[in-house]
């Protein structure tokens, strides 16, 4: 199991997450978790900012104007970025070829924003879209989410 995901499992146990959390709880967490959150007109591409000073203080600056899942996969990664320990990241719509640290903060935030249990518990969604439009969750990441999972059961069995 990867750092990213005993990171996220580890939050989602200290915060009794016991379904998606929504945008204000999140907020409430990066605060817990002593990140400074502000919201700035970001032009273009960019979604989130987020920075850890050499003296300790967090900021995530996330874009303006976000839809509710755009929102919630921001807070999210932020998390993600501030517990792996990342000094500096910027979240750029549609970039490919992510490096390590980012892949490792998509995993914790698809891992955060549908906790283990989430969508066998309601049942009955047909694909990555229902899942997306039923938890307020952008539907790249509902996918990570479901190739996340694929990926941890091929490793549990390995021998």
């Amino acid at each position: 199991m990867n750092s990213a995901v005993r990171l996220a499992l580890a939050l989602i146990q200290k915060y009794c997450l016991e379904g998606p959390p929504g945008v204000y709880q999140l907020y409430r967490i990066a605060g817990s978790e002593g990140i400074i959150l502000t919201r700035f007109p970001f032009k273009g591409r960019v979604r989130g900012r987020y920075m850890r000073t050499g003296d300790g203080i967090a900021l995530l600056t996330v874009k303006k104007g976000l839809s509710r899942p755009e929102l919630k996969h921001m807070l999210a990664y932020g998390l993600g970025q501030h517990c792996l320990n990342v000094t500096s990241g910027i979240y750029v719509d549609g970039l490919s070829g992510k490096g390590e640290e980012e892949n490792a903060a998509e995993d914790f935030a698809a891992l955060l924003l549908l906790p283990p249990g989430t969508v066998s518990a309601v049942g009955g969604f047909q694909g990555i879209h229902e899942v997306a439009d039923a938890f307020h969750v952008p539907a790249p990441l509902v996918r990570r989410r479901f190739d996340l999972e694929e990926r941890l059961a091929k490793r549990e069995y390995m021998v």
